[in-house]
Formats: C-alpha cells, sequence, structure tokens
C-alpha cells in the first residue's frame, strides 16, 4: 500500500516541505485527520482539526500543511483511493488472491475516477487482464483526468480495457460471458435496483472456480437525503438534468439475505459481513458545507434563494438522521460478500 504519509501520491511543491516534519509530527496529523476525517471537507480553517497538535505552524506553513492533510485524507478517506485500496487487501485475504498475471479481472461500476480499477492494479501489477466496467460510457472521457501513471500505462498496453455496459442487462454482458475469473464491485450495488439479477449476472460473467467480491452500502442516510433533496418539489425545477444523477436503492437489512441469493444462484464458499461506520460532524456548518459538495452543480438555485435552500438542506438530513442537536452523528451501513463458482457449475445458466 501506498505510504500516504511518504512523499509518494503528494505534489512536489509541498512533499520537500513536508520531509522537513518528523516522523512524529507526521503520525500526529494522519492521526488527527483519521478522527475528523469528516470535517475537513467544509474549510480547514474553521475546523479546530489542529487544536490536538503539539505544535503550532507558523503562516507560512500553513497552506503547505493544509494540503499535506488534504492529501493525506485523499488517500486515507473511505471514499477514496486508500479505502479502495483496503477493499483489494480484504479480497487477497479473504479470496486468497496471490498471483493475477493469468487472470482477467473485471471492476463492475468502476466510476469516473477508477479507484477500484486503479487499487487492483497497484496491488497487482501484473493482472493479466483488468476490465473496467460502467453503464455510462462518458466515463472513458474521464480516463485523461485521472493522475496515476501505471492506470494510463496500462491502459495504453490495452491491459486495461473498458468496456460500456450495464450489469442488470445481461445481452449487454455476452461478450464476457464465462470469461472473467475475478469480479469485484464497490460501492455500486447501492445504485442498482435488482441487485438479485445483477448477482446472477456477476456469475453468468465468471468461469468456473472464478470469485466474485462485493461491498455496498445497506443503509447510507446522504443517499437517503440525497434522494429526498432531488424530489423536492420545491427545489426540483432547479435542478441541471444534464448532469449526471445516481440513483439510489438501499439493500434488504438483513445479513443473510444476500448470502442466500449468492447461494441460490451457485455461489459457493458465501460469505458476509456487515460493517458500521459511524461519522461525526462537530456543527451544522460544517455537515452543510459537505452537503453542498455533494449536489455541487447539480441544482442552479437563484441568489435571492440560496439561504432558504441551505436551510432546507441541513434541515432535510437531520430530520433523517434524528438529529437535533451538536455534534451531528450517524451511522453508514454496509456488507462484504465474498463467493466462489464452482469449478463444475451447480446451477443452470441460460
Amino acid at each position: 500500500m501506498i505510504n500516504c504519509l511518504g512523499s509518494e501520491g503528494l505534489e512536489p511543491c509541498y512533499d520537500a516541505r513536508a520531509k522537513q516534519w518528523d516522523a512524529c509530527r507526521l503520525s500526529e496529523i494522519h492521526n488527527v485527520v483519521k478522527m475528523t476525517k469528516s470535517s475537513y471537507l467544509s474549510n480547514i480553517t474553521s475546523v479546530p482539526l489542529l487544536d490536538s497538535l503539539q505544535f503550532v505552524p507558523n503562516r507560512s506553513e500553513f497552506q503547505t500543511l493544509k494540503n499535506l492533510i488534504h492529501s493525506v485524507i485523499e488517500m486515507d478517506s473511505d471514499l477514496t483511493f486508500g479505502a479502495a485500496i483496503n477493499f483489494v487487501t480484504k479480497c487477497k485475504n479473504e479470496l486468497k488472491w496471490e498471483d493475477l498475471s493469468k487472470d482477467t479481472v473485471m471492476d463492475v461500476g468502476c466510476g469516473y475516477n477508477f479507484y477500484c480499477s486503479r487499487a487492483i492494479l497497484h496491488q497487482f501489477p501484473n493482472v493479466g487482464r483488468l476490465i473496467a466496467l460502467d453503464m455510462h460510457p462518458s466515463i472513458i472521457m474521464k480516463t485523461r483526468l485521472v493522475r496515476d501513471e501505471m492506470f494510463k500505462n496500462k491502459i495504453m498496453s490495452n491491459i486495461v480495457q473498458y468496456c460500456a455496459a450495464d450489469i442488470e442487462i445481461r445481452d449487454s454482458l455476452q461478450t464476457y460471458k464465462g470469461s472473467i475469473d475475478k469480479v469485484v464491485s464497490r460501492n455500486v450495488f447501492h445504485q442498482i435496483e435488482n441487485k438479485e439479477l445483477a448477482i446472477e449476472n456477476i456469475y453468468h460473467l465468471l468461469k468456473p472456480g472464478g470469485d466474485a467480491a462485493l461491498l455496498f452500502f445497506f443503509d447510507n442516510p446522504i443517499f437517503t437525503w440525497y434522494c429526498k433533496i432531488m424530489s423536492m418539489e420545491k427545489w426540483s425545477k432547479y435542478i441541471d438534468t444534464t448532469k449526471l444523477i445516481s440513483p439510489y436503492f438501499p439493500g434488504k437489512l438483513e445479513k443473510d439475505y444476500y448470502k442466500n441469493v449468492m447461494q441460490s444462484v451457485g455461489f459457493q464458499e458465501v460469505r458476509s459481513e456487515i460493517i458500521n461506520i459511524p461519522l461525526v460532524y462537530r456543527n451544522d456548518e460544517i455537515c452543510l458545507n459537505e452537503l453542498l459538495q455533494i449536489i455541487e452543480g447539480i441544482f442552479n438555485i437563484p441568489p435571492e434563494r440560496n439561504d432558504e435552500f441551505k436551510c432546507d438542506l441541513l434541515e432535510c438530513f437531520k430530520n433523517i438522521i434524528g438529529s437535533k442537536s451538536e455534534p451531528i452523528c450517524y451511522t453508514i451501513v454496509g456488507l462484504f460478500l465474498f463467493a466462489v463458482k464452482p469449478s463444475i457449475s451447480l446451477a443452470s445458466e441460460n
């Protein structure tokens, strides 16, 4: 795994400055960041992020420190590359992955940042082939914006290939029927309405003996809030319909439901694990700023209604999570699923 406190992944302009801080300071920064990573998104100057540090940066150091902290968080956030690395590491351990040089891996719902695809490459740089699948053809145009030289080189060498297909539509997947060694999908299934059909289609894609690894949200108040705001008649008329807006379909909350679904389509060695991720915003301002970032560019609100809109955003979210006072606390519930397609298929495939 890339060391998010070392020089790798940091911008050169502040990499040199970072080296002047001793390891103790960097470790201290990292610990503070991990405890407050929900808060940094608003404005670091308004968050008491540095209060627990044993040193205080002077004015000339502050912007450099701010950049370093943002880079640490970018590598370690539950929504970014560091978490994708953790997911791939868990897949490696659970499914005993070692040498993937002869394997074809498919990342279902790769997204425009290609976090999981890139994490696979960093963990398994000699992977035989990586198929980045997404239902939105426009995402392929985003590859040029990804700042990851290994990823770009693998695209140039045709190791990484892009496929525009819908995991809920089997006809769109026929090219890869029975040809994939490993299918992974991270933080995508909560956007899929018919999860049962998607699981069947993953089985259809895998070779006999192939692995499947899924991580998705059972319940995420942020997504519930997002859908609520998008459907509010008061504000929906201001939505920019040209923007890509993700749907949200929460899963069934019984732990074994999807385990049973996987077994019913023919998977074996199915394991499921529920995870609870507690998150905290120190105050309303921090919470509101993060909510605004989530919907940035989607609404074209008239300036004279901005304050009213912001009040509704915050009130809606706090009502959903049942929060009446600060700090604002809530929990995301997620599910890991790991499974193996038997070497001799026991389930009929159409």
